[in-house]
């Protein structure tokens, strides 16, 4: 566990504060949720003040100039904490989702023999080439533990049984160990309280979905035992019944007493349920964002900004295929 001074961040928190661009994240994402066009949103992201166009502006491919001018934020944001931060290793439990999306891309790019250049990304822990590296090898000692070994258990795994859903689950219960012994590490109380209700979040939308497909009750447990990440205060099991997985609202009933619960209360359908997470994890994370200065306020920049990048990436799609109603567009986000 690392000795952490709040004194010592008092610079970087001056420069992510600085960096949080024109207006506030949620007049932002008000004025994006007015755009009615592809083009009408790429150019109200540029005037965020999130992101410089850079490579944007050399293609006339709307959709493909926003997420490159989407993906320069979220990197810019991470190389400001990066480069600001006194041991900013103490922030990879922010970072190994990327590794981890990475790691399937390049499983996946593997069996496929495809390139998928364009689907990984730069900010994760370990870099790109690293990863491919790693699995043209199958040696992946060089990527972060628990994810390592899942790697090589799910390359192993479908050389043997061909199941590709096992790569997508294994690698995503890795990385949330991964992610949950990282925080812990760290000696900050919000990075291990963070990466514990990120987990219980998760758990709860994968049981409602499981819950609500058409799955048999003995697949429908079988899948949520294996869909499952660990880290959370919430022991899984309690979603699980003879008839298979509870349903939504006996979901939030078995929940034990806690502050996840009280933000789900009355909520009945998944649409309600996520935006009812998506605002509890939010709430989690304004408690330590208004903090002076701290190694808790790069955290909670990087952890905003990586959802508003996400909010913008979906709005992208759904505008591309037509939905521009309001309403609409917020219950798909999952935005109360």
């Amino acid at each position: 566990m690392k000795n952490i001074n709040d004194n010592n961040y008092i610079y970087a928190s001056t420069l992510v504060r600085a960096a949080d661009g024109v207006g506030t994240e949620r007049e932002r994402l008000d004025r994006a949720l007015d755009c009615k066009s592809p083009q009408a949103l790429y150019d109200a992201l540029r005037e965020f003040g999130i992101a410089e166009e850079s490579d944007a502006a050399q293609t006339s491919d709307t959709s493909v100039k926003t997420e490159l001018l989407l993906n320069n934020a979220l990197e810019k944001a991470v190389s400001l904490v990066k480069n600001s931060a006194p041991m900013s290793e103490i922030y990879d439990f922010l970072l190994y989702k990327y590794d981890c999306n990475n790691i399937k891309v390049a499983i996946k790019c593997s069996i496929l023999n495809t390139d998928g250049k364009n689907l990984y990304y730069s900010c994760g822990t370990v870099s790109p080439e690293t990863v491919k590296k790693c699995v043209a090898d199958r040696d992946f000692k060089a990527l972060p533990f628990h994810m390592g070994e899942a790697a090589s258990e799910a390359v192993s795994a479908y050389e043997k049984t061909g199941e590709a859903r096992e790569i997508d689950l294994s690698l995503d219960r890795a990385c949330f160990a991964d992610m949950a012994e990282s925080a812990r590490d760290s000696g900050v109380d919000f990075f291990a309280r963070y990466t514990e209700a990120l987990a219980d979040s998760v758990n709860i939308r994968t049981a409602v979905r499981i819950s609500d497909s058409n799955l048999s009750n003995a697949a429908a447990a079988a899948l949520m035992k294996r869909a499952a990440v660990p880290g959370g205060t919430v022991n899984t099991e309690i979603f699980l019944s003879d008839s298979g997985v509870f349903s939504a609202s006996e979901i939030i009933g078995a929940l034990p007493l806690s502050p996840i619960k009280s933000a789900l209360t009355g909520a009945d359908s998944y649409a309600s349920i996520n935006a009812a997470l998506n605002g509890f994890l939010a709430n989690t994370v304004s408690k330590y964002s208004a903090k002076p200065f701290g190694a808790e306020v790069p955290a909670c920049f990087l952890i905003n900004r990586a959802r508003e990048i996400t909010y913008y990436r979906k709005l992208a799609a759904l505008i591309s295929d037509g939905v521009t109603k309001k309403e609409v567009l917020k219950e798909r986000l999952g935005l109360s």
